[in-house]
This record gives structure tokens, sequence and C-alpha cells, in this order.
């Protein structure tokens, strides 16, 4: 376990390493001590640039998430701008030839993916050397203050009672499937038209995040929506398609996809995202794993057309399923139509369910 107590930690134990190990590590984005000094304590944030001062007067640690094989998560401030940020610290391993092996979520977040309103937002990646363990990357991410769907289903159980409202449900629903679209497919929201077009004329090369699950969903208030965004993170286990073959099964077994059970040599593909996907719905509507058979969500909570929209993504063949490209350009998109409380210009209610449940999520129903 990492014992750094703020960024500056880990310029303290800084040397000079090749700039080829940098790039090797991630790429051109990564921060190369030889090249910028400051690395952590210089990010850019919304056009701010902080003052160029390595001081720890300028970090304060806030909260050491629980460690895990990943890797380390504290939670920082950064007083200059008043905001928030991760910092994630992660051991480079190495194969047994001695070469560094690409962390898969600097490899995926840095090399293939761009930026995108639903995918967690990696601020800076930099190479340091820890006394202890050796070659390590402090990866800076953005922090969600609405936690993670799992946390905030149980929060709600705690407080409310029962389960998410449908106008939320569909919500995640279309968000998680723009996030699972722009890995798959390259696909990306025009605010002003509401079409999905690629990001590039370039041939896309699909992403399998192979984790979807509640806890690695979370959620980032705005101030005038009544709901928060969804942005899908922890690429831990995240790669190319064309890459998953070579290593099965990879991500939580209680989301773990049909095929896999029946078939030894199955690998994570698209179609198995899209099926945890579905599950992730399925778990927050029914609180079972979709994996101990196909519940279907009550009619007394839920209307058909979202049953069966989700029960599309958890078709038990994998070319029975719709691509995320379909979800979001066909399906999902007609379901959000008919949801006015989603679509609506007006200010949001205080009072009611509607008012509860965005009080619920930090005040954020309330609109300017």
């Amino acid at each position: 376990m990492l014992t750094l107590l703020s960024p500056l930690t880990a310029l303290r134990r800084l040397r000079r390493p090749s700039q080829a190990l940098v790039e090797q590590a991630a790429g051109p984005h990564v921060q190369s001590p030889e090249t910028q000094s400051t690395c952590l304590c210089n990010p850019t944030v919304s056009g701010s640039n902080p003052p160029k001062r390595n001081s720890d007067e300028f970090w304060t640690p806030l909260k050491e998430f629980p460690f895990s094989s990943q890797g380390q998560c504290i939670l920082f401030l950064y007083k200059p701008t008043k905001k928030l940020f991760v910092c994630k610290f992660i051991k480079i391993p190495m194969d047994e030839f001695g070469n560094f092996i690409v962390p898969g979520e600097v490899a995926t977040l840095v090399r293939h993916l761009g930026k995108h309103d639903r995918i967690i937002d990696m601020v800076r990646v930099d190479y340091y050397r820890d006394e202890q363990l050796g070659p390590s990357l402090t990866l800076l991410m953005e922090y969600c203050d609405g936690g993670d769907l799992f946390d905030a289903m149980r929060k709600r159980r705690r407080k409310l009672g029962g389960r998410f409202p449908k106008t939320f449900l569909v919500h995640v629903f279309v968000q998680l499937a723009e996030a699972v679209a722009y890995l798959h497919h390259g696909l990306k929201k025009d605010d002003r038209t509401g079409a999905y077009s690629r990001e590039s004329d370039s041939e896309w090369q699909p992403v399998v995040h192979s984790d979807l699950k509640p806890e690695n969903v979370f959620l980032r208030t705005v101030p005038g929506q009544i709901y928060p965004d969804i942005v899908l993170g922890d690429f831990g286990l995240a790669a190319l398609e064309t890459d998953c073959p070579d290593r099965g099964f990879a991500g939580t077994n209680g989301y773990m996809p049909p095929e896999f059970s029946e078939d030894p040599d199955a690998s994570n593909t698209t179609m198995s995202d899209v099926w945890m996907l579905g599950a992730v719905i399925h778990f927050l509507g029914t609180g079972k794993y979709a994996q101990d058979g196909i519940h279907r969500l009550s009619p007394a909570s839920y209307d058909y057309a979202l049953d069966m929209c989700m029960q599309c993504c958890l078709r038990r063949t994998p070319q029975d399923r719709p691509s995320a490209e379909t979800l979001v350009r066909c399906m999902l998109p007609a379901l959000m139509s008919t949801l006015p409380v989603l679509n609506s210009t007006t200010p949001a209610p205080q009072s009611g369910w509607v008012g509860t449940v965005a009080r619920f999520f930090g005040g954020c129903g309330k609109r300017t």
C-alpha cells in the first residue's frame, strides 16, 4: 500500500527516468519529470492554470479510499482553484522478460479515448519512482461529487425507501448507453441537434470496458439539471476488443454474461458489455443480479417499454443483443421522449417525488 499523503510526496521520490520508459508507459500524454518539473502540481482545469510552485500548501488530502489491486486512490483539494481531484497511484507491472506492462486504465483512457462527457476525465498522468514499489504512475482524475450508483442506491433505500423512479432509471440507461456507444463505436452526441456521429472518419478501434457495474458508475451533479450526469469510470480492466480473446473473462462475477458459463473459451466483447449494461439497470430496478435468473421489472413501478429495452440487452445469445449504437440511436431516445420530466425546460418541482429525488442528489433539481 502506498503511503503517499499528497501528490508532492510523489515528487520528492522522483528519479530521472529515461524518456523511452515514459513513452512506453503511456505515450506522449505522460509528463516526464525531465520536461515537466511541476508534474501534478500544475493541472490545467477549466482554462485556469494554478501557480507553478511545488508546495504542499496547495494540496489538502481529504479522504483515502479503500486500497484495491488496481491502486490506491486519495481525494485531494487543490486550494488555488477550490477543485477536488482523485489521485490514483498505480505500480507499473513487469512481464516475465522484465518489460514494463502499460496499465490498462492508462492505455485505454490516454492512448485510445478522447474526452467525453460520459467518461471519467483523466486530467494528468505522471511517472515517478517509488522507493519501495519502483516505477509507478500517478493518475489525476476528476472527482464526481455524487459518489457511485451503488452507494446512491443503498442510501436511497435507507433514507427514502423503495427503488429509483422510472425517470431516473431511464436517465441512467440512456447516459450509460452513450458512454458504451462511445467506447464501442466512437459515437458522440451533438448537444444542439441530439444526433450521434463518429468523432473522426478513421476506423474506430472498439474498446471493451469489461466491468460495468453500479460501483463503477459515478454521479456528477450539474447546476440546473434535475438529475446528475452519469459518468463511467474504473477502466482498469478495459482493453481493445482485439486484445480481449487472449485473457478470457475479465470483470465481476455477479455481472458475468451467460456465454462465459456455457463456453470456457469465451472472452469479453462489445456484446458482453451490452449485457452488463442491462444487468446494471436490472440491479437498480430489482435489487437482484440478472445472472441469478432474468427477472422482469415490476409493472407497478416501471412500464413495459423500459422492461423490454432492458430485456433486449439481457438476451442470452450475444448476437441477439442490440449494439450500443442501436440503443442510443433507435431504442432509448424513443423511450426517453415519453418522459416530460427529463425533457422539460421549466424549473423542476421542489415537492413530490421529483423534488425528493433531486434533493437526494445534492439539490441539483434547482434550475438556474
